[in-house]
């Protein structure tokens, strides 16, 4: 199983290298929203905004949190690494942990939507400065990381829907 002090040095590595400007970064680039495009020159270049330590840092808090669901429900957790989130079916683990937010946590899809981004940002963080993916992993079709975005972006639509039915809170202005 999972050796949680070495899992908590990677995600800090992970952390500081994804805070640096992207000048300096090592490897692909990890945004909030999108996915890294790696240039020809091996610098990173990210598709919307760069990201910034507190992203990390909320990304490593969620991923902890990620982990602590697995605990919780008895979901093995294998191997010491945030590389964990290479497995084939990373976007099956991603859906029950996104219905159990909704269900038992009572969690809007708003919030489920922001747990799901930092999961992609990891994952592409994995897919790009970890081990190597295996061919098999990248030959599936959707492959895990497609599966994560497509997951987020169900949650953002449902997101927008259920927006549109809450309860508006606050009054009128006067004058």
């Amino acid at each position: 199983y999972c050796d949680y002090q070495e899992l908590l040095r990677e995600m800090s590595t992970f952390a500081e290298q994804i805070g640096q400007p992207e000048g300096q970064r090592k490897g692909g680039a990890v945004q909030s929203k999108g996915v890294a495009v790696q240039s020809k020159g091996g610098a990173a270049q990210s598709k919307g905004g760069a990201v910034q330590s507190s992203s990390a840092e909320a990304d490593t808090t969620l991923l902890l949190r990620f982990f602590g669901w697995m605990v919780a429900t008895q979901r093995p957790l294998v191997g010491n690494s945030i590389a964990f989130m290479l497995r084939e079916d990373i976007g099956d683990i991603a859906q029950e942990y996104a219905q159990w937010l909704q269900t038992t946590q009572r969690c809007k899809f708003s919030t489920i939507a922001n747990y799901l981004n930092g999961l992609v940002s990891i994952t592409t963080y994995c897919y790009s400065n970890m081990v190597e993916p295996s061919d098999a992993l990248l030959a599936m079709e959707p492959n895990p990381l497609t599966q994560l975005v497509n997951l987020r972006g169900q949650a953002e639509k449902a997101s927008k829907t259920q927006q549109m039915y809450s309860q508006r809170v606050g009054g009128w202005l006067e004058w």
